[in-house]
C-alpha cells in the first residue's frame, strides 16, 4: 500500500505470524504510518494458530531496525480495567518513528523503560488449568477416561 495512516493499529495479530515473516511484517507496518498502536502474543498465551508468541523485547528490535520507539503509556493506565481484555491490558503499546516523536508529545512524555509482564488474570488462568490437571493426574481412572474421552472425540470429527 503507498497510503500513509494517521494511526496503524495491529493489535494480537503478530504472533500468528511465523518467525520467519516477522521482520517483513513489522516493516510493512512501518511503511504504513508514523505511529503504531501494537499488541501480540506473550508465551504461554495460548489461542488459536499461535505461531510466535514473543515477548516485548522481539518486537522492539523488529521495530528498531525500522527506526520506531516503544512507548508503553498504555498498560499501567487500563492495568486493572477489567472492562478492558487482560491480553490488551498486558500486551498494548505504542510505537513511534523516530522522526516524528514531536508530533506526539503526549506520547512521549510517558517514555519509559517497556517490561515484560504477564498479566494477573493470565497467571490466574494457568493455575487454574495447572490444578485441574493435577486433579485428573491423581486418579489413574480418572486420566484413563480423560484421555479415552479426548481420542475418541478426535476420531469422531475426523
Amino acid at each position: 500500500i503507498k497510503r500513509q495512516f494517521d494511526l496503524v493499529e495491529c493489535l494480537e495479530v503478530a504472533e500468528h505470524i511465523h518467525p520467519a515473516n516477522a521482520g517483513r511484517f513489522i516493516e510493512s507496518l512501518c511503511q504504513l504510518g508514523d505511529i503504531i498502536l501494537f499488541s501480540a502474543a506473550i508465551p504461554g498465551q495460548e489461542g488459536t494458530m499461535h505461531y510466535n508468541e514473543q515477548y516485548p523485547d522481539f518486537w522492539i528490535d523488529l521495530f528498531a531496525r525500522n527506526n520506531f520507539t516503544p512507548y508503553d503509556c498504555i498498560r499501567q493506565q487500563v492495568w486493572t480495567n477489567d472492562k478492558v481484555s487482560w491480553w490488551y491490558r498486558q500486551n498494548v503499546m505504542f510505537f513511534i518513528h523516530d522522526n516524528a516523536k514531536e508530533k506526539y508529545p503526549s506520547i512521549i512524555k510517558e517514555y519509559q523503560c517497556v517490561l515484560c509482564m504477564v498479566h494477573p488474570e493470565l497467571l490466574k488462568y494457568k493455575s487454574a488449568k495447572a490444578a485441574n490437571y493435577e486433579k485428573i493426574l491423581r486418579n489413574p481412572f480418572t486420566v484413563l477416561r480423560y484421555f479415552a474421552g479426548r481420542f475418541l472425540s478426535k476420531i469422531k470429527t475426523r
